[in-house]
């Protein structure tokens, strides 16, 4: 009998195949058109009653069912890669963003995650393809470490946890140039920080003092290390313009909520709600497929 559990023995299993180079069939999973995606077109920015929303979750790729920030980031990264590598929670959509890309381009995609039963977005990206790897170390950094070691041995793209890279903050930044004169505050959520360190820069960018809240959804140490990424990734001196705030539901219980009549991603935005107040800003970043 195997010392692992079954599920891991199985990983093992797919990890040996794949590096031996029995992933070729993966080129002609997909018979889709690759579309063209201007990720540079403007978000929308509606308001309902006194609350303005800033809508990148209408940043859409229909062909593959995925949407916002995360997506527009994740489709920048992707390009001409050879396979995609990442490393996330269990519960994370980034699995399901990074799997529906890979197959869209017919290139083979390895996600790293904790050990545990399958979630609905594992679930998710193995039905869209993807090989999933799970370890008994299943903190953020170990499963980056691995990702960002497995994407050097073989040559392929790593999108890092919490599409933690340059591009990304790039992405947003570039969204805030439509934004209305007379919002009172920023409100968004905090999950690995890009989002926000974008939203920071478009700010500087073009030189409005407006309030940022953050809401962040993570628990555990991950406080200090979203200031440690802001550090990294956002403008100096950002901590006078960003409030960080903890959301009240820990990041593993889903949140139903709705925003100006729009239902948002419960393990986020979902969160994020209650915090709302008049001539806020909602900046919703997006929403995993099928939520």
């Amino acid at each position: 009998m195997s010392a692992f559990p079954r599920s891991t023995t199985v990983t093992l299993v797919r990890y040996k195949l794949a590096h031996q180079g029995y992933h070729l069939f993966y080129n002609n999973m997909c018979s889709m058109k690759i579309p063209v995606v201007d990720t540079t077109a403007l978000t929308p920015v509606q308001k309902v009653g006194r609350l303005w929303l800033k809508r990148d979750d209408l940043f859409t790729i229909p062909e593959i069912g995925i949407c916002g920030g995360k997506a527009r980031a994740c489709w920048v990264l992707a390009q001409n890669a050879p396979g995609l590598v990442t490393g996330c929670s269990r519960l994370s959509p980034q699995q399901q963003l990074v799997s529906r890309v890979a197959e869209l381009f017919g290139v083979p995609c390895h996600i790293h995650t904790a050990l545990g039963a399958y979630t609905a977005e594992m679930q998710d990206a193995v039905d869209h393809g993807a090989s999933m790897f799970q370890h008994y170390n299943g903190f953020s950094g170990t499963l980056s470490a691995k990702a960002r070691r497995e994407s050097r041995a073989l040559g392929w793209t790593n999108i890092p946890f919490g599409m933690e890279s340059d591009t990304a903050v790039a992405c947003t930044r570039n969204q805030v140039r439509n934004l209305p004169d007379n919002i009172r505050r920023i409100v968004v959520t905090i999950g690995s920080g890009i989002s926000v360190a974008g939203i920071l820069y478009g700010l500087q960018d073009l030189g409005r003092n407006v309030p940022v809240l953050g809401v962040r959804v993570g628990g555990g140490h991950s406080g200090q290390k979203i200031k440690r990424r802001l550090d990294r990734f956002a403008p100096w001196g950002w901590q006078r313009r960003l409030t960080i705030v903890q959301a009240n539901v820990p990041y593993e219980s889903a949140v139903i909520a709705s925003a100006g009549g729009i239902e948002v991603d419960p393990h986020y935005e979902g969160k994020v709600v209650e915090f709302l107040q008049d001539d806020d800003l909602f900046w919703v970043v997006g929403k995993r497929p099928g939520g």
